[in-house]
């Protein structure tokens, strides 16, 4: 378009040699720094912009990875009626035989976690201070492979073992976020010096002496500030007489029965050495129905859980006209001889976060309690000295000392069986998936956002940008083909041609040569072809066609659109010059090179026109005759 566009322009103006270079470096798509200042920066601003379209094009096509959000369904597990108390809905006793798990290559499940993940639970809450550490990692106790980096609340358990389903159109999955409903259970403890929850010593004491290794039988029993009863058998021994029982942590845990802002109780009594410090610990235990949104990243196999808004229980047995079977006891048993005695089940009133499922979660601290000690230590009491070293290494880094030492030690108490609570929750959804869905619906399909990957050819930006420009440059390209009447004078002379250059400027004489001769006279300088002259770089020329030979001419001229006295002669009309073949003749909307007119016999170059060009009259085309 410059191009066309300034070959037009040398026949109506008089360009400086300058300009003229300066045309032929910005066609030419070249730097010429022979350039005086002001035209190359002119033309360095030029390239620069014409840059642009290149690196535009670049950001367009550029394959990006992308991510698209779409609405699928996916299932969470409900809590149908189980109304024969085979499944969820179980009851608890402290002798009653847990069903064997069901088992597949995505773990054991069961609603007893307490005997078939006990060891996984306890080494899960014994790392985790959720409170402080935002990059906690919580492995799940299933062979999923997935991770919380929150609190899981008991939901999120359909994910790693319920696939996505969103059609055969996407394949490649990079996250999902649905809403489910679970329990935010909220754990508070405190000390109370006249438990009556204890660890008896034991009625036949073993002499250790005269038959060592083996153990002592103690009984845990005695009642909670709500009235409730319980009891259990716990086995120690020791080389050492005064720390026989030194190995026992004891738990008891049942809901609340009095307190109607509270669902649950735990107790905790332990025997004399390490873990005397957590003795005597009580804590009230809230399960609030939650909605939570779960936000799962499929690539780093991780998600975490958000609290949103209190939802009704999940739990049919929570609805106060409700009723579940648990088990209590009125009378504690005072021999070994009568342990079976005082105890029994009895029907149980719903009430929100307090109905079978919290129970069950609740239960699960007891059987921990009663399977999880060995003769030398107690697993439990292990993950709560586990808790208190965390807490303690945290405000060591942190230089806290908000708490006292009493307080930190309920924190690190409070921590370890909210994890075993989630945990056992969790678990109980899990199970409703792996095992009730095969004998009736367990679950519901809610919404969920999947977003999926994607290849995009280019950002919006780029796009947008790219676009802009070249309707810009279309919008220039048709202002100038409306300005020039699509070229209609395009003289077949080319600058960018040295052919047509040296020719051309032969055809019109030495003036050009006189006046860059006469210019260095008055500096008394010489000539040298030095490209960087400067002094005749003012020297303005004109295209011209002789009217006498058809000859385009480059000629000095004094002005615009005049040419110097010294070249005066005829030329030819624009009209003239369009019936001789001298210009470009259009058919729109290409460009078709015109027909050459015969030219007299001899022409002013003498000979070697006439052996170049034989009768063909010189046009100033650049390619069409050698």
């Amino acid at each position: 378009m410059i191009n066309f566009s300034t070959r037009v322009l040398l026949r109506q103006y008089a360009p400086s040699l300058d300009r003229l270079q300066w045309w032929k470096a910005l066609t030419g798509k070249k730097i010429d720094n022979n350039l005086p200042l002001r035209f190359l920066i002119l033309a360095a601003l030029f390239f620069g912009v014409t840059i642009i379209p290149a690196n535009l094009w670049t950001g367009a096509l550029t394959p990006v990875l992308v991510t698209r959000e779409i609405v699928m369904s996916y299932s969470v597990p409900v809590y149908a009626p189980d109304l024969d108390g085979k499944f969820w809905n179980q009851t608890w006793t402290p002798t009653a035989k847990p069903s064997p798990p069901y088992r597949s290559p995505m773990g054991a499940f069961s609603y007893t976690p307490a005997y078939d993940r006990g060891g996984s639970m306890i080494n899960t809450a014994a790392g985790i201070i959720f409170d402080k550490d935002n990059t906690t990692s919580v492995p799940r106790s299933d062979h999923t492979g997935f991770t919380y980096s929150t609190r899981s609340f008991g939901v999120g358990a359909a994910v790693g073992l319920v696939p996505l389903d969103p059609g055969d159109t996407y394949s490649q999955y990079s996250s999902f976020t649905y809403n489910e409903t679970g329990y935010s259970t909220s754990v508070d403890c405190s000390f109370n010096a006249s438990s009556t929850w204890i660890v008896h010593p034991p009625q036949d004491p073993v002499n250790q002496t005269e038959t060592p290794y083996v153990p002592n039988v103690y009984m845990c029993q005695g009642s909670t500030p709500d009235n409730g009863q319980d009891w259990f058998l716990q086995y120690s021994i020791s080389d050492d007489a005064e720390l026989q029982d030194s190995n026992i942590v004891a738990i008891m845990a049942h809901r609340n029965h009095t307190a109607p802002n509270e669902n649950g109780i735990v107790a905790i009594a332990t025997g004399s050495g390490k873990y005397a410090q957590f003795n005597n610990t009580q804590c009230s235990i809230t399960f609030t129905p939650t909605l939570c949104q779960v936000d799962v990243d499929l690539d780093a196999s991780t998600f975490s859980v958000y609290n949103m808004s209190t939802a009704p229980d999940m739990d049919p047995t929570a609805n106060p006209d409700a009723t579940f079977n648990d088990w209590t006891c009125t009378n504690l048993p005072q021999a070994y001889e009568n342990l079976n005695s005082g105890c029994q089940a009895y029907q149980a009133q719903g009430q929100v976060g307090s109905g079978n499922l919290a129970t069950r979660a609740l239960r699960q601290l007891v059987d921990l309690s009663t399977i999880d000690a060995s003769l030398r230590q107690s697993a439990l009491g292990e993950m709560f000295l586990s808790d208190l070293a965390n807490e303690q290494l945290y405000r060591q880094l942190h230089a806290s000392s908000a708490l006292s030492d009493s307080d930190v030690i309920l924190y690190s108490v409070e921590q370890g069986i909210r994890s075993i609570l989630d945990d056992t929750l969790l678990t109980f959804a899990s199970t409703q998936i792996m095992i009730m869905n095969a004998t009736t619906n367990t679950s519901t399909t809610v919404p969920a956002m999947l977003t999926v990957y994607g290849v995009q050819f280019g950002t919006k930006t780029y796009i947008y940008l790219t676009f802009t420009f070249n309707a810009l440059l279309v919008l220039c390209l048709v202002h100038e083909a409306l300005r020039t009447r699509a070229w209609k004078h395009l003289p077949l002379f080319n600058y960018n041609d040295i052919k047509s250059v040296v020719i051309t400027s032969s055809m019109g004489g030495k003036a050009v040569a006189d006046e860059v001769a006469k210019a260095h006279g008055k500096k008394d300088s010489t000539w040298t072809a030095d490209p960087k002259d400067r002094i005749g770089g003012d020297v303005r020329v004109q295209l011209r066609h002789n009217r006498d030979t058809g000859f385009p001419e480059l000629v000095l001229a004094a002005k615009h659109g005049q040419a110097s006295d010294v070249e005066k002669s005829p030329w030819l009309t624009t009209e003239e010059e369009q019936g001789r073949g001298l210009l470009v003749r259009q058919k729109a909307p290409y460009v078709q090179v015109g027909s050459l007119d015969e030219g007299p016999d001899v022409s002013p170059c003498g000979s070697l026109l006439e052996t170049g060009f034989g009768r063909g009259a010189y046009t100033g085309e650049d390619d069409r005759l050698r």
